[in-house]
């Protein structure tokens, strides 16, 4: 199965400090297991759980710098199995996954942890 884009968000905000608000979401948002990071370049490796409609996605997170202090986040993933999947089931998993995502990355740019700042 080929890359979908997920996402493509921009925020106003530095890079750095969107990119530790990227690790820390990765690690904290329930389904997601952070496979790897790659501060140097802003990517992240990860994937997300089994639910009811998905098993599961392969996913990469990059940001690029727009301008100043303005990122754009990229999402790109790859369903992990093929078996019984549909491309409804991937689009309602893709769907709750970016909401928490999204919505944990605000909270942390909102209100960086004391090791982020």
């Amino acid at each position: 199965m080929p890359q979908r884009q997920v996402l493509v968000k921009r925020y106003a905000v530095a890079p750095d400090r969107l990119w530790a608000a990227i690790k820390q979401a990765l690690i904290t948002v329930d389904g997601v297991t952070l496979e790897q990071a790659d501060d140097a370049q802003k990517t992240a490796a990860f994937k997300t759980g089994v639910t009811w409609t998905s098993w599961g996605q392969n996913m990469i997170a990059q940001i690029q710098p727009i301008g100043a202090d303005q990122v754009q986040l990229q999402i790109n993933g790859q369903i992990r199995h093929t078996f019984l999947a549909s491309d409804w089931g991937e689009k309602i998993h893709q769907k709750g996954f970016v909401r928490n995502l999204t919505t944990a990355i605000d909270d942390l740019i909102a209100h960086p942890s004391p090791e982020a700042r």
